[in-house]
């Protein structure tokens, strides 16, 4: 990984929010922002601090977790390349409602608060982009409640598989990854027990879907495996 890339050269850049800036605001962008590897375990931000600056995922994942009712920490969802990280609190003038923890060696760039609103302010595309960003994750927190309230493990599970599967790099090969975090932490992204996601997966083996070993996950059947995701 490179300490200090441009945003000309961020394969991620594309993919978020900050691809809506002329070229020209591109090369200013560069020298506003700060680049960072953080390792596995190194936290971004904690839930409850006062948002300083806006973050953006270059490489690797990022896991966001919020304490449970008895302190117990529970992982809402997984975050890879092109990532727009700690926006939302900053907008509505509120703390983080959630902990950023590097899950692997993670290249992030980060963006002071008051530069940030400076180009919000300053370039409207961007501010639509952002907008959309918004829209985009209330739709999909909206859809993961209803799912953990509706839908039954399997399906559940099939989808937390998939959604895997399809955000690896294209050409990535054989349909086949590996997760960066404990089952534990992937039985929280579907709102299950960690022993209730153990069982589901070993009926998938057992039916021909996929094998796993450890973090390991090769799908057997891509077919099926859609079917059941789609019920």
């Amino acid at each position: 990984m490179k300490s200090e890339p441009r945003c000309a050269e961020c394969p991620a850049f594309a993919l978020g929010v900050f691809g809506a800036l002329p070229a020209k605001e591109r090369k200013n962008l560069d020298r506003i922002k700060v680049s960072h590897l953080y390792h596995a375990g190194e936290i971004l931000f904690n839930e409850g601090n006062e948002p300083r600056e806006v973050f953006f995922l270059r490489e690797g994942r990022i896991k966001i977790s919020k304490s449970g009712l008895h302190g117990e920490e529970v992982m809402l969802r997984l975050l890879g390349p092109g990532a727009i990280i700690g926006y939302r609190p900053l907008l509505a003038g509120e703390p983080y409602a959630a902990t950023a923890e590097a899950v692997e060696p993670s290249l992030v760039c980060s963006i002071a608060a008051q530069r940030f609103i400076g180009l919000i302010r300053g370039f409207p595309d961007l501010a639509l982009r952002i907008l959309e960003e918004l829209a985009r994750e209330l739709r999909v927190s909206e859809e993961e409640l209803l799912i953990r309230t509706l839908e039954p493990v399997p399906r559940r599970a099939a989808r937390l598989i998939l959604w895997f599967l399809d955000s690896r790099p294209e050409g990535a090969g054989p349909p086949q990854f590996t997760v960066p975090v404990p089952r534990a932490d992937l039985a929280g992204m579907i709102g299950t027990a960690p022993e209730t996601l153990s069982r589901t997966l070993q009926d998938f083996t057992r039916a021909g879907l996929l094998e796993v070993e450890g973090r390991r996950f090769r799908v057997l059947d891509l077919d099926a495996l859609r079917n059941l995701a789609d019920g």
